[in-house]
């Protein structure tokens, strides 16, 4: 039997604060929450930012209605403004909606939530995101998190920062619902990487409840005004601020 799927949410569209696609950033360098205090640090124009989007529109109404692809519009903008041809854009979401499925029934899913705001209790409003998918199986009372990267950069899922903010979230939202978890399972596809470039991690409760609590002494570090810049080596050649940074600056 197919899953059931919550109806659609009609989000708002907007960034947190402190988004979960920049946590491994500020959850290390606190300072570039200030730092990068305003600065539009949420640039989608760019041609892979646009492409992303793009396909998680049509993998979203594919995952939700089952039907079609792209619009002549998308194949327009992906192959003219993306450089993504048809044929490579069509490729990359039938792999990324084989994977969601086999995900899916690997998990023994039964409820669906597609395009989720999830938003973690650590008593603040700044820290919230959109899961791709997440799933719940009533009979093992597991909570699946399904990230889908369109990107050619290979990401680890094992202690992942952003699928690790989804899943407090989506575990939030399971208790609200009065749906129990005893398991997780995180999921990250990255089609762009190859049909079968999809990894999982099974975080238990105790390493959820641990990134917890370092979620909320990281978060509450990005309010003082004065931090100290400590960024990763990745985080640093990635920072929006880094020209103001003063460890760029001591470095000129």
């Amino acid at each position: 039997m197919a899953p059931t799927i919550a109806p659609p949410q009609g989000l708002a569209p907007g960034h947190a604060r402190l988004a979960p696609s920049a946590a491994s950033r500020w959850l290390t360098c606190a300072a570039s929450i200030t730092l990068n205090d305003g600065v539009d640090v949420h640039d989608e124009s760019g041609p892979e930012a646009l492409a992303g989007s793009i396909i998680h529109a049509a993998f979203e109404r594919a995952m939700r209605y089952g039907t079609g692809c792209f619009n002549d519009t998308e194949l327009h903008v992906l192959d003219f403004d993306c450089g993504c041809s048809a044929a490579s854009a069509r490729r990359i979401l039938d792999d990324a909606l084989s994977m969601a499925r086999i995900a899916i029934a690997l998990n023994g899913v039964d409820h669906l939530w597609l395009e989720q705001r999830v938003v973690p209790r650590i008593g603040r409003s700044d820290v919230w995101g959109t899961a791709d998918v997440v799933g719940y199986a009533s009979r093992r009372a597991r909570l699946l998190v399904f990230d889908l990267k369109t990107g050619r950069w290979k990401v680890d899922v094992d202690h992942n920062d952003q699928c690790l903010v989804y899943a407090l979230g989506a575990l939030d939202l399971m208790h609200e619902l009065r749906l129990p978890v005893r398991e997780a399972r995180l999921v990250i596809a990255q089609p762009s990487l190859g049909p079968r470039a999809m990894s999982s991690w099974a975080p238990t409760l105790d390493v959820l409840a641990q990134f917890r609590a370092f979620l909320i002494a990281r978060a509450a570090a990005t309010d003082a005004p004065a931090a100290e810049p400590n960024p990763s080596e990745e985080a640093y050649r990635f920072c929006p601020a880094r020209s103001r940074c003063p460890v760029d600056q001591a470095e000129v």
